[in-house]
């Protein structure tokens, strides 16, 4: 009896410590599970932070990127007026000098856009790199800033339609300057086309009374009578195979008579008057001139 009493008491120090190392384990368990779990929110609420942080260095540098690019546009629509206003100062007061400064100031701007243009896509390119390379480090914990990131890139592309548009309208541009230069051109030919009808060559000449005619120029003449005394002379042109007679001249005098081909009339100035001799000029329009070459 006391051997089957020894044996229950045995049996039942067994079960008490077995339900203690029981408990024990689900404690351990409890206490795992609980400390997992904070170190899962406490990675949860850093991958949150640090996107929250990227997403607002990202919001900076597109904020930095659209006012460069607002400060860019301004200078450009700043280097156009000015090169509009220096063309019309220039148009006004030379017509030579507008059409060099126009074609440097042209020259210039293009240049410097094409300049700025291109360190601007350098320095998308190298911003998209960075930004595509911090993305695809936190990939697993960042897909809202993957979302951020494509809006971004987004926006570059605009910017990027935005300075072709920019390009050509200053092609557009350089295009009215062309021809701008090319109105310049015509008139500087106007204007020399002008000068050249009103000015006009000498041809000096001396007659001796005779009965043959002597060629001056274009036109031929003899000088019929010389009086020094009365200083007035006589002569006879032929011009357009017809005789034109000029009698009693003073010295001095302009005698004009007109010619096929010259909107203005020749001119035959008679300086000296000696027995039997005359000297002077003969002027006639350059125009004429020209167009006969020609």
């Amino acid at each position: 009896m006391n051997s089957i009493q020894s044996h229950s008491t045995e049996n039942r120090g067994t079960a008490a410590k077995s339900g203690a190392a029981l408990k024990l384990g689900l404690v351990f368990v409890a206490v795992a599970a609980v400390a997992f779990n904070i170190y899962l929110v406490s990675k949860v609420n850093y991958v949150e932070a640090q996107a929250a942080t990227q997403r607002s260095g990202f919001e900076t540098e597109l904020q930095s990127l659209q006012e460069r690019l607002a400060t860019q546009q301004l200078r450009h629509d700043k280097n156009l007026a000015e090169l509009r206003a220096g063309l019309d100062r220039a148009e006004r007061s030379s017509y030579s000098q507008a059409r060099n400064e126009a074609q440097r100031r042209a020259a210039n701007v293009a240049k410097e856009v094409a300049n700025k243009q291109r360190e601007q896509q350098d320095m998308f390119l190298h911003e998209i790199g960075g930004v595509r390379e911090a993305t695809s480090a936190n990939s697993k914990g960042l897909d809202a800033v993957k979302g951020e990131v494509a809006g971004v890139v987004g926006k570059i592309d605009e910017t990027r339609r935005g300075l072709a548009e920019t390009e050509g309208a200053l092609l557009s541009t350089r295009d009215q300057l062309a021809g701008v230069n090319m109105r310049v051109e015509n008139h500087a030919t106007d204007i020399q086309v002008l000068r050249d009808r009103t000015e006009r060559m000498q041809t000096k000449f001396t007659l001796d009374e005779s009965k043959e005619r002597t060629k001056v120029d274009d036109i031929q003449v003899r000088l019929k009578n010389a009086d020094f005394r009365k200083n007035r002379y006589t002569v006879e042109i032929l011009a357009d195979d017809q005789v034109i007679v000029q009698k009693d001249r003073y010295l001095n005098e302009p005698v004009e008579f007109y010619v096929t081909g010259a909107d203005r009339p020749y001119e035959i100035v008679v300086t000296d008057i000696r027995k039997g001799q005359v000297s002077g000029y003969l002027s006639k329009p350059k125009f004429a001139a020209l167009a006969a070459r020609r």
